[in-house]
């Protein structure tokens, strides 16, 4: 999925622009064929964000604030009970 992903943007981009890419330290972005088709392809440039640091992750900080102010205090009786004020 992540190859599929980076040979989509080398397909959308114009060649003559570098691409900057922030990524975690997932597995699925460090496998040996994402490594040999970056090495293919000098104008992608990966950055990986420090492990343990969710909070740079917009997404982690909404489900951390979801659970935080949301779900964790709460008692339901019901999925849709979980979305009402």
């Amino acid at each position: 999925m992540w190859l599929r992903f980076l040979r989509q943007l080398e397909r959308d981009t114009p060649p003559h622009l570098d691409l900057h890419l922030i990524v975690d330290n997932n597995s699925t972005n460090k496998h040996a064929a994402v490594k040999r088709w970056l090495a293919k392809h000098p104008r992608f440039h990966v950055h990986f964000t420090p492990t343990s640091s969710s909070w740079l992750n917009m997404v982690e900080r909404f489900f951390r604030d979801l659970s935080e102010n949301r779900i964790r205090h709460g008692s339901f009786t019901s999925v849709p009970d979980r979305h009402q004020p």
